[in-house]
């Protein structure tokens, strides 16, 4: 499931035109104007309200697959009259409800700040993303909430994360030995870990802190078929105290 950073901030499916590029394998850019939009592309669903968006990342190491990437985004979003600002997040369970809630409050505009770096070494791969927000809120006192993950994984049977050095993103695992247990081909095997925190109190705004422990198992049968076995632990604080505990399963195919 996605990071608690990536469901609380980032940009989701929105409608708009952006532009991208890169130079070489060394920079990506990108950016763009898109009016606020709901899950399903409905545009008018938030009263024209609009956002302006913009990504660059950087690889100063680049050698035969394994690298190192940096990157940085930031978000200006504006938000109507008629409108509010709201942030909440699950506990890395899609399924499940949302744990820490600022509910509505009133705000002008929400600014958006995101940096992120990652490494690839052989089969071992580690991810990292910050992202903070200051929300333009006389109503509130102009609140600030941050939240973070630090990811790392590790692929058993030797294959590698793989990267796409022109868009500045990882691509999807490539394996050795399809599943097959008439020939032998076991597929890829991979476990990981993942700790995310968030922060939503600030100011006059008590939205709730949270802590994520995620550890996985991950067998990758074919380059597009995947079972993903998650653990995740949470624990939230000053807003409904308490912990959550969930064993999830997922069958992916990806084309």
């Amino acid at each position: 499931e996605r990071a608690m950073p990536v469901e609380l901030f980032a940009p989701s499916r929105e409608t708009g035109f952006g532009v991208f590029g890169h130079s070489g394998d060394t920079f990506t850019w990108g950016m763009g104007v898109f009016t606020d939009a709901d899950d399903y592309g409905e545009a008018d669903a938030h009263d024209d309200t609009y956002l302006v968006a913009g990504r660059l990342t950087f690889l100063p190491w680049y050698d035969d697959g394994d690298l190192f990437h940096l990157g940085g985004a930031v978000v200006w979003q504006d938000i109507n009259e008629d409108s509010s600002a709201r942030f909440r997040t699950r506990p890395e369970v899609h399924l499940y409800t949302r744990l820490i809630d600022t509910g509505n409050f009133e705000a002008d505009s929400v600014l958006k700040f995101g940096l992120e770096g990652a490494a690839i070494m052989n089969s071992f791969h580690v991810v990292g993303e910050y992202m903070m927000v200051n929300v333009d809120s006389v109503a509130a006192n102009d609140p600030s909430f941050q939240s973070f993950y630090v990811y790392g994984g590790y692929y058993l049977t030797g294959e590698r994360r793989n990267y796409k050095t022109s868009a500045g993103t990882f691509d999807r695992t490539k394996v050795k030995s399809a599943f097959d247990p008439k020939e032998g081909g076991m597929g890829a095997w991979e476990i990981a870990a993942r700790y995310s925190w968030a922060d939503l109190n600030d100011e006059l705004i008590l939205g709730g802190e949270q802590m994520d422990f995620t550890v996985a198992l991950n067998w990758y049968l074919t380059n597009n078929t995947v079972w993903k076995f998650n653990y995740v632990y949470a624990d939230v604080d000053e807003l409904d105290d308490g912990t959550f505990n969930a064993f999830q399963v997922r069958f992916q195919i990806d084309f």
